[in-house]
């Protein structure tokens, strides 16, 4: 479940954001992982694995997320050049 949502997490921040938007976001979820480590005295092998998969699938969704970015992105300049004039423009004067 946490995967899940770190992968999704990771790709809303590829959409929206750049790569610097995932160091708070990772230190973050290490500092929740190492707190409810300590909370239910979890082991620390444990602690650690958990840690290493929230964060590279954190890493892995960021990647998703800025491919779908680029798909997106290719898609819209292929249905409307940029040399096209726009028809909506106004005249001023």
């Amino acid at each position: 479940m946490t995967t899940i949502l770190a992968l999704l997490a990771g790709a809303v921040l590829g959409m929206r954001y750049r790569v610097l938007s995932l160091v708070p976001t990772m230190v973050t979820a290490i500092a929740i992982i190492v707190t409810l480590g300590m909370v239910r005295q979890m082991p620390l092998d444990s602690s650690l694995k958990t840690i290493v998969l929230i964060v590279v699938c954190l890493q892995l969704g960021y990647l998703a997320g800025v491919a779908g970015r680029m798909l997106l992105v290719g898609t819209r300049s292929i249905r409307r050049p940029h040399d096209e004039p726009t028809t909506h423009s106004v005249e001023i004067f």
